[in-house]
């Protein structure tokens, strides 16, 4: 086997509305994305809008959920140990996170 483990990654924005204070509220990003490469530059995913097919790797990794509908993004791929980047993107406050998806 190569070593590749498959990785949720996610970039929270509104999905982070019920865990911070509601004056913080407004700074959050409405609807970020993210890219992830791998450490050949090789696009391994890319996202705009979260798929709710993603629900079992969020439980199986302990992430929270995001609401139904929210814009947050996230992408679930299978890497290879090395260099991975991530590049998010929003118009506020992002929270970037990578887990194990096994």
């Amino acid at each position: 086997a190569d070593g590749s483990h498959p990785l949720l990654f996610r970039c929270a924005g509104p999905g982070l509305e019920p865990y911070v204070l509601p004056s913080e509220v407004p700074f959050l990003a409405t609807d970020p994305a993210i890219w992830v490469f791998d450490g050949s530059g090789v696009l391994l995913g890319q996202d705009d809008n979260w798929d709710p097919g993603l629900l079992e790797p969020f439980n199986r990794a302990g992430a929270f959920l995001y609401p139904d509908g929210s814009k947050d993004a996230a992408i679930l791929a299978t890497a290879k140990p090395g260099l991975i980047s991530m590049q998010a993107t929003g118009d506020g406050t992002i929270l970037i996170e990578v887990f194990f998806a096994n």
